[in-house]
């Protein structure tokens, strides 16, 4: 007490201390008039705060002393990045428990005040979370597709951008938009692209030019005005919609479909098992009229392999429609 008294005879002609680290054992244990921390502070609560030791040299703050140098380190860390000493105070003792929990640092004055009001440079980059397409999604050309996410930022979000790869994320060559705002979501018209191993990335860009990305987890296919369809006889074409397996109704491993189209218009082959439960889809796009040919390797949404048995083949389109069965013998 004598020591505190003798600083507050020597702080009477100063003014009062904005922030001061008290690092004797038990010196934050008193903040009473007369202690360090009320002299120091003047016993004001606005604009001073003190954070020190208690009861360091006590059994029960043994294990707070042997990481009191990192909490130390962490705390200040926290006031360098412009937070309030209270908040960088219980951050410290988050990052610590240990001597959250017997009260070994202890905290005194204004709440709201913090010893470097302003942060010249945020290290902090957005946080970002592609939510579509993510993985499995299948995109024709042509088509209006929304691209979804989430970012958020310790201060603000103030662009995003998105790219697109068609080689599984390695590359990223070809930019979808760039100066988007935050809102979540971009409206995209699916260019005419083939590709099974296509994925997005989302990039969020803070005040400070900050940049945090996401990618889709897994790939998703493009349907292009190509994919997975070879034409057969482009100049001739049947009466009415045709549709069949080429080598017969029996199949193995792979199947090649054989479909014709009288006229043009959009097409959808779906695979359906005996009780009429839809299996899978294996083709949903705009197709010129005239013969054409589909590769299926027998496989359902899932990509597992069907087991044996009955399934059919069924055909939509704006000329009409037709079935055709299919028999696995494995």
């Amino acid at each position: 007490m004598l020591q505190a008294f003798l600083v507050g005879l020597w702080i009477q002609n100063f003014a009062k201390m904005p922030f001061t680290f008290i690092g004797s054992c038990g010196g934050m244990c008193d903040t009473t008039p007369g202690s360090f921390s009320y002299e120091l502070r003047k016993g004001s609560y606005e604009n001073a705060t003190t954070v020190g030791y208690c009861d360091m040299a006590e059994p029960w703050c043994a294990d707070c002393w042997t990481v009191s140098l990192s909490w130390q380190d962490a705390f200040f860390g926290y006031v360098n990045l412009g937070w309030t000493v209270k908040a960088a105070f219980e951050q410290a003792d988050a990052d610590y428990p240990v001597c959250a929990m017997n009260g070994c640092f202890l905290f005194a004055g204004d709440e709201a005040f913090a010893v470097v009001p302003v942060v010249t440079r945020d290290p902090l980059a957005p946080q970002v979370e592609v939510l579509s397409p993510n993985g499995g999604e299948v995109l024709e050309c042509g088509a209006d597709h929304e691209i979804r996410w989430e970012a958020s930022d310790n201060a603000r979000v103030t662009s995003i951008a998105i790219l697109l790869s068609t080689d599984s994320g390695v590359s990223f060559p070809d930019t979808i938009t760039k100066d988007e705002p935050n809102d979540s979501s971009y409206l995209w018209t699916v260019p005419d692209v083939d590709s099974k191993t296509a994925r997005t990335r989302v990039i969020a860009y803070d005040g400070a030019l900050n940049e945090g990305f996401d990618l889709s987890d897994g790939d998703f296919t493009l349907w292009g005005s190509t994919s997975g369809v070879d034409q057969v006889e482009p100049a001739s074409r049947p009466d009415e919609v045709a549709l069949g397996l080429s080598g017969g109704s029996l199949v193995g491993v792979n199947a090649t479909i054989v479909f014709g189209l009288p006229s043009p218009g959009h097409v959808r082959i779906a695979v359906y098992d005996v009780t009429g439960k839809h299996v899978r889809d294996l083709f949903n796009a705009y197709r010129a009229e005239g013969y054409h040919t589909l590769e299926w390797d027998c496989t359902g949404e899932t990509g597992s392999r069907l087991g044996p048995g009955m399934y059919f083949i069924r055909l939509e389109s704006n000329a009409g429609s037709a079935s055709t069965k299919v028999i696995m013998t494995r």
